[in-house]
């Protein structure tokens, strides 16, 4: 799809194709956006109808629905993007290093490039510990703030909303997941206040992220109640190492620990519908992409994939090598991406996406026609893949159904299990 199919942004709530991200709030020259907690623990924009002008900007910057022409240079892989090098890192300083999620790539980068001044700002996401388990983002200069912002949150942040904060002529790095970047580069084509070449773009490696009511889950599974907690992290190093386990502290400030195993576990139940029908894991439109060493290091103390996508994010990251802020080494792209499992991403992906136009449901654009590299889904898979499509997210959306759905976190274990053998069984049988 070249331009959205719709007038406003609620329409493309209504498809049920809104990411959250904010970029309409950003763009709304009439301030007539405000974004809402859904019952389901989604972000949505609501349209306030005695300030909208009908402009329809806020449908043209919206990356829900639609993904532009050209954004993706012809012949480019749209699951990996371009690639022009690829490192594993570590930071060198032991108190970034464990604060951090996996190596401390992030937070180095942006540290770095704030003290050799090539970056004004930086737009990065804070998780408070005043209780309220909702995320927050912020353009900041200030290093302990930076530092604070480390680790990923997991739930919905309307991040491109900051945006409208933003000066024309300030270097910004911003930080966000594929949704948040692809609103961006809409923002950049079609409003004249950011210029492209102006913003630094890091990207988080993203396999989806969960509704609010994934923490509620949490602290029952803790024991706790949730108006008894502080804080969350979805993975901390501090009781075992990366990559981390959930830790929830008190108002008392006592923490609790879970293993990361419930966490993994009721993913696939409080997965948004939208994270489904998303084929962007790698965030192929950032500068540098930044992740989990999966399949490159074990190492407990925690490492970071980074992926330099253009010649802006290889000098940051060469930059930040050659002033010493990460012990590192080149990996090969090929390693990378198969320690991410991208293979199993385009299966995903072919599978949910047919199953959403199945029903009739207008489908994100997306630029995947030319692609023939898409994987078949086993029978088992398309079944596994239509229950979490369909029937998991009105079970979380219920509070009448939201306990009952737990036992479904079992039911989902047993099936990934099962598909697992099933494609063991079929590439045995073909080779």
């Amino acid at each position: 799809m070249l331009l959205s199919a719709f007038t406003r942004v609620d329409e493309v709530v209504d498809h049920g194709l809104c990411t959250g991200c904010g970029s309409c709030m950003a763009a709304c020259p009439q301030d007539a956006i405000a974004m809402k907690e859904t019952a389901s623990g989604l972000l949505s924009p609501v349209i306030n109808p005695a300030s909208c002008n009908d402009c329809r900007l806020c449908a043209k910057v919206c990356p829900g629905d639609h993904f532009e022409q050209g954004m993706i240079a012809e012949g480019t892989d749209p699951f990996t993007g371009p690639v022009r090098d690829c490192y594993l890192v570590q930071h060198r300083r032991r108190d970034v290093l464990t604060a951090a999620q996996s190596g401390g790539a992030v937070t180095g980068l942006l540290l770095h490039l704030l003290e050799r001044g090539r970056i004004d700002r930086a737009l990065v996401t804070v998780m408070p510990e005043d209780g309220s388990l909702r995320p927050y983002s912020l353009l900041t200069n200030d290093p302990e703030t930076i530092r604070k912002s480390s680790r990923s949150k997991y739930c919905p942040v309307p991040l491109n909303a900051r945006l409208s904060e933003i000066d024309s002529a300030e270097r910004i790095a911003v930080v966000g997941l594929p949704c948040h970047l692809h609103g961006v580069a809409h923002l950049c084509r079609h409003v004249p206040h950011w210029r492209r070449e102006n913003l630094l773009l890091i990207g988080l490696v993203c396999d989806r992220i969960l509704s609010f009511r994934a923490m509620d889950y949490l602290v029952h599974r803790a024991g706790l109640r949730r108006q008894n907690v502080r804080s969350l992290r979805f993975r901390s190093k501090q009781r075992s190492g990366w990559p981390g386990d959930v830790r929830i502290v008190t108002r008392e400030g006592k923490s609790h620990f879970l293993p990361a195993g419930e966490r993994i576990a009721c993913k696939d139940l409080f997965t948004p519908q939208r994270c489904r029908l998303c084929f962007d894991k790698m965030n192929v439109l950032s500068d540098i992409t930044c992740g989990d060493p999966h399949g490159l290091s074990k190492d407990v103390k925690g490492k970071s994939a980074v992926l330099a996508r253009t010649s802006e994010g290889q000098s940051a990251v060469q930059s930040a090598i050659g002033a010493g802020v990460f012990a590192g080494r080149s990996i090969s792209a090929d390693d990378l991406l198969a320690g991410q499992k991208i293979e199993n991403k385009r299966r995903e992906y072919a599978a949910y996406a047919a199953l959403w136009s199945a029903r009739g449901h207008a489908a994100p654009g997306a630029p995947i026609a030319a692609n023939r590299r898409q994987s078949v889904p086993t029978p088992i898979e398309r079944h596994v893949c239509k229950k979490r499509l369909f029937d998991f997210p009105k079970l979380v959306a219920d509070d009448s159904t939201f306990r009952r759905s737990f036992g479904f976190i079992r039911w989902n274990r047993r099936m990934n299990l099962l598909n697992r053998l099933d494609r063991l069984f079929l590439s045995k049988v073909v080779s």
